[in-house]
This record gives C-alpha cells, structure tokens and sequence, in this order.
C-alpha cells in the first residue's frame, strides 16, 4: 500500500476515494471505503483520503481519544483493500474553501474520477461544506460523487466513533467490537513494569500508550496478544 503524505506529490493514476477521519474504521466507516475497493475492475485505484490529525482536535484544541495507533490504522486499511492512502497534515487544507479543496485536493492532487464519503462529512474552511455541496462541485469538476447512508447495530443504535469511546470507556466492549467488526485492538512497545506477575505464577506485559489513546474502564480483560514473530498467546 503506498502512503502519500506531500501535498504536492500529485497521483498518477485515477483514483476512486474514500473521504473521511477513519478514526477506528468501524464498520460504518469500512461501508464507505468498500465502495471505493469495489471500483478497483474499473481500473480506478482504491484510495483512502484522510488526515494525520482529528479536525476536530485541532480546530477546537481539544483532545480526542483516538481508537488507532497510524501503524494499525493503516494495516487494517490494507487489510480491506485500500491500495493507496492520502494522508497530509490537516493544517495544510484547514483553510482552503470547499470549491478549492474539490478541485485542487481530490481533482488535481488525487485524481478523483469517484469519491464516497458519509451521510455526515464536512469539508471546507470552518467545515461549513457538506455533501451536497461535494456533489455540486463534484459535477461541476467531473467527480462522480456517491454519500454512504449512515449504519446502525440490529439494536438501532447508529454506529460511530463517539459512541465506540464510549462503550469502551464503560467497559462494553462486546458492543463495541460489534461496531468495530472486530475487536477492539492496539499495538504498544512492551515496558519494563513492576515484575509483579512473577509473584502471581503467570507472566505479564506492560505496553505504554499514548496520553491521546483512549482508555478502556479500568478492569481486567481476557485479550489475545500477538508477537512480532507471528506467536499468539
């Protein structure tokens, strides 16, 4: 999978895209960028734009729990399908109107010829755009441009990663995993802890995670831990 990261590293080929934070890449999330995998026998490259930052973190300073570490985020994304990620700073387009963001951005930069987003996505200076205006300039550039309803669990309830957080925050996270489509997962250097699983006859890791990461309840959890030689334990 390639990662482009420079703005003015211009694609090459055309592109079908999938717009969105994909923080989590739940299954809400996984809706829209299998619209833009299945579009690969059109000869169109499978791409994913998104951001290295949240938006919102940096429009409103506020931190946002993230559900992903970068490195898993885009394993999954290759995972699925996605052959190429566009993934610049967000402060580089925070400023530019959505018109501009449609034709210079997704035309020029990605060479959209299809883009997906959400019922929900926003774009454009103060994010005062939507999807319907993504369509108008999106025909106005030749961008085909498809909006992905919005997708909820079988017990009605709309999945999101505001809602992920806060199941996971609670200790729900059989919920959770039932939004995510998988479960819930993160990939942490081992640190030296306080050697207390030796006292306990079993052995312990202890992983460092990120101030920004979000916290699951504090409690005890049966997991799966994988080692970077394929051992599962």
């Amino acid at each position: 999978m390639k990662l482009i990261t420079d703005l003015k590293q211009n694609c090459l080929e055309p592109a079908s895209v999938a717009l969105g934070c994909f923080d989590g890449i739940h299954l809400g999330h996984q809706a829209v960028i299998g619209c833009a995998v299945a579009d690969k026998p059109n000869g169109l490259t499978p791409s994913v734009f998104t951001f290295q930052e949240n938006p919102l973190q940096v429009l409103t300073g506020n931190t946002v729990p993230t559900l992903l570490a970068p490195d898993t985020r885009n394993q999954i994304f290759e995972e699925i399908g996605v052959e190429q990620v566009f993934m610049p700073s967000f402060r580089e387009v925070m400023n530019l109107e959505a018109e501009a963001f449609v034709h210079t951005v997704l035309k020029q930069y990605c060479k959209a010829e299809k883009v997906y987003c959400g019922f929900n996505f926003h774009f454009g200076k103060g994010g005062k755009a939507g999807s319907e205006e993504l369509k108008q300039f999106g025909e106005k550039y030749g961008i085909e441009v498809t909006v992905v309803q919005a997708v909820s669990l079988q017990e009605g309830v709309p999945i999101s990663s505001t809602q992920i957080r806060h199941y996971l925050q609670n200790g729900q996270t059989e919920m959770a995993a039932k939004m995510l489509g998988r479960h819930f997962c993160y990939q942490f250097p081992v640190i030296e802890g306080n050697k207390m699983g030796r006292t306990m006859g079993f052995p312990t890791i202890n992983q460092a995670m990120p101030p920004n990461f979000v916290k699951p309840k504090r409690g005890v959890y049966a997991s799966l831990v994988t080692l970077e030689n394929g051992t599962v334990y």
